[in-house]
């Protein structure tokens, strides 16, 4: 056996990992952007997120719009984005040129949701360049999902150019890693440069007020997994991320009849090598099955 598939032969525990950073990652990550829903019905589905989380809807992509493929609502509270995407019925996608986001498949996404209803489809991660990170992944054994593509109008008249690359590569399952870079990065007006056909909704209401709950960005991803030791191997082999934390069960903190349960729960944190993103990989206890929780941290 390998040696990534003995990951789990000898936990030794968060206090007693000795933590380094071998080696740089293989591309050049700036922060977590954005992680997308697929869901039978998006207007729905981000109007409860929104209320529930304190994050008001920014921005969207719909039908009034003029995107007749899919409707898309972006969700905001500080730094972390949810975006809601729901495929309209095949009679009204009369072209998929209408699409803001270029990598959408209608076909994909009722499939997707037919498996999984509302679901985590994509994690998307802000990169110096998503092309070369694209590229260089492919190269180290990731899998692809959809090649780079260009959109937006570059204009070097405007300050804030909107023009954007998005690649995408399969992670675990039906989600996939996507790539997004920006020709002219700008975070302070995401409303409007988040994608390109995407239109600010305004926020300044009352209602909106109330209920923010101060989260401020998304700190890490935590994934469940059938099998812990290929999954960490796959990503770690074409991103360059290292391990960075480990948890036993006695770390955990569970007691009493649950702790049978939990020896055989292994928990170990992937990391870039400037520590900008963190991801949690676990082991299903008992019957659960396999699912992917993503975490929001307000520090």
């Amino acid at each position: 056996m390998g040696k990534e598939n003995e990951l789990l032969d000898d936990n030794v525990g968060y206090q007693n990992l000795i933590q380094t950073n071998p080696m740089p990652g293989k591309f050049s990550v700036r922060r977590f952007h954005h992680v997308e829903f697929w869901c039978h019905d998006a207007t729905n589905a981000a109007h409860r997120f929104s209320w529930a989380l304190g994050m008001p809807i920014i921005a969207k992509s719909d039908l009034s719009t003029g995107n007749t493929t899919h409707a898309s609502y972006l969700l905001r509270s500080g730094q972390l984005l949810f975006l809601f995407t729901a495929p309209y019925p095949a009679a009204t996608s009369a072209t998929a040129t209408s699409a803001t986001i270029p990598t959408f498949s209608h076909a994909a996404c009722r499939t997707f949701i037919a498996s999984h209803g509302l679901a985590v489809r994509s994690i998307a991660i802000e990169v110096e360049d998503a092309a070369f990170a694209y590229s260089i992944s492919l190269s180290h054994g990731a899998k692809s999902s959809s090649p780079p593509v260009t959109f937006g109008e570059p204009d070097n008249t405007v300050v804030a150019d909107n023009t954007v690359v998005v690649a995408e590569i399969q992670l675990y399952n039906d989600v996939v890693l996507r790539y997004i870079t920006y020709t002219k990065p700008n975070i302070t007006n995401i409303p409007s440069t988040f994608l390109p056909g995407f239109q600010p909704i305004k926020t300044n209401t009352p209602s909106h007020y109330h209920q923010n709950l101060g989260i401020r960005g998304l700190d890490h991803v935590a994934v469940n997994v059938p099998k812990l030791a290929p999954e960490v191997h796959y990503l770690k082999s074409f991103t360059g991320f290292h391990e960075f934390a480990e948890f036993t069960a006695n770390e955990v903190g569970t007691t009493g009849e649950q702790m049978k349960e939990c020896e055989e729960l292994g928990v170990l944190v992937d990391r870039d090598h400037e520590g900008t993103l963190l991801q949690v990989f676990t082991k299903p206890v008992g019957d659960r099955q396999p699912f992917i929780s993503y975490l929001r941290s307000a520090r």
